[in-house]
């Protein structure tokens, strides 16, 4: 199960968990004694003081859903990607676009920047390109809301 608001519980309550078969919901943000607390799971064992019961409440943030701007700049030998509204998209990469072997950027989910070497001299991609896809649902094709300029790409 999913909430989709968030869920907070002031100092002096107690949030008694009876989910079936001790399962674990999602929230995107949970606040515990005016306390914001990190992407988690939480229930009595770890905070007994405001949740009680079986079951378990796992904080992940919400990802947006829809396609934000992809900004980029040229410094160099250097490519500066960003997609500052669409945190938890899976950056990809592929080295040969004949191959069709795009592979996930490892951590990429957590940031919503990265840079990439290019060759100053041609302005483009010297070891990879690039795409940008939302990670819900995982690997479903491109969501690419902006395509980088041509010379950019090989």
């Amino acid at each position: 199960m999913t909430v989709s608001t968030n869920a907070a519980l002031g100092t002096n309550a107690l949030l008694t968990l009876n989910f079936a078969n001790s399962e674990t919901n999602t929230v995107s943000a949970l606040i515990l004694g005016g306390v914001s607390k990190p992407n988690g799971v939480y229930n009595a064992t770890t905070d007994p003081l405001y949740l009680s019961g079986a079951g378990s409440l796992q904080v992940t943030p919400s990802i947006n859903p829809l396609p934000g701007p992809i900004q980029f700049g040229v410094s160099g030998s250097t490519l500066a990607l960003s997609w500052p509204t669409n945190l938890g998209w899976i950056l990809q990469s592929e080295t040969n676009l004949t191959s069709n072997a795009w592979f996930d950027v490892a951590n990429s989910g957590n940031v919503t920047s990265t840079n990439i070497t290019i060759n100053p001299a041609t302005r483009r991609c010297s070891s990879a390109c690039v795409i940008l896809e939302r990670v819900n649902p995982p690997h479903g094709g491109s969501d690419c809301s902006k395509s980088l300029p041509p010379q950019l790409l090989r």
